[in-house]
């Protein structure tokens, strides 16, 4: 193994430091590819995350890649990327330029008419394994000028992705329950909306109301009159015995 520095070690405590302070996933992600720069600079870099199958699913984080050029290879450049299919779900970090024949990898469609195309040419990549499962991958990349990625670097990554994996999780585990908890919300709404007997025009407006939205706002989305709009609120509040937008929104979310 080679040398790691006081220096090194500082550098990589500051990103586990930082990054475990992320109380998001995309707020992680950012974070991560900003710290982890003077300790592997890279000129392009992105997250792409598994479900328990190790299937693909649709959310990706990414930096200096522009979103056309990455839902391009995520809906077709992946499929011929040689190096992601063959070295996928490793428990080690890894260079392209250890498991890649250049010689012939350039001769490749993928790598003409995408790496080239883009100035890409090295990768380095750590899968990202929470116990035995695989929930992320995470590729840094260079251009062919910028030069290949030293074994320092790699050990580096190395060190950094359980500490990446653990607070990554938790943060997973935290969406889904927030979003399971969005749907249950939702789900609340809709019951009582039901209860209360609300016409769908009605539905309509209550649930702009809901979004914030001005009788102004409401008006102009359902292309009907503002004094339509009063008309149809009264009756809502009507319906639901409340006598302001804030107690209609109350009155919908007590659960019965």
């Amino acid at each position: 193994m080679e040398f790691l520095t006081i220096k090194d070690w500082k550098l990589i405590n500051n990103i586990v430091k930082n990054v475990g302070e992320s109380l998001t996933l995309s707020d992680f992600c950012n974070n991560f590819f900003w710290l982890i720069r003077p300790l592997v600079p890279f000129d392009n870099g992105h997250f792409i995350f598994f479900d328990r199958e190790n299937n693909l699913v649709p959310r990706s984080y990414r930096i200096n890649i522009d979103y056309k050029i990455h839902e391009v290879y995520m809906n077709y450049y992946i499929n011929l990327d040689d190096f992601m299919k063959n070295f996928l779900n490793t428990r080690n970090p890894k260079r392209s330029s250890d498991f890649m024949n250049y010689s012939k990898w350039v001769e490749t469609e993928f790598f003409n008419d995408f790496m080239k195309k883009n100035h890409f040419y090295y990768q380095a990549t750590t899968d990202i394994h929470y116990k035995d499962m695989l929930i992320s991958s995470i590729s840094l990349v260079r251009s062919k000028k910028s030069g290949d990625f030293s074994m320092k670097e790699i050990i580096f990554l190395k060190l950094l992705s359980p500490h990446i994996a653990n607070h990554m999780y938790k943060l997973m585990i935290l969406k889904k329950n927030k979003r399971v908890e969005t749907e249950e919300i939702i789900q609340y709404i809709n019951q009582n909306e039901e209860k209360l007997g609300f016409s769908n025009r009605e539905r309509e407006i209550v649930d702009l109301v809901i979004k914030g939205k001005s009788n102004l706002e409401i008006s102009d989305l359902l292309f009907i009159s503002p004094e339509t709009v009063k008309r149809h609120l009264s009756t809502i509040y009507t319906k639901s015995d409340v006598q302001s937008r804030t107690e209609l929104l109350a009155r919908l979310l007590k659960i019965n």
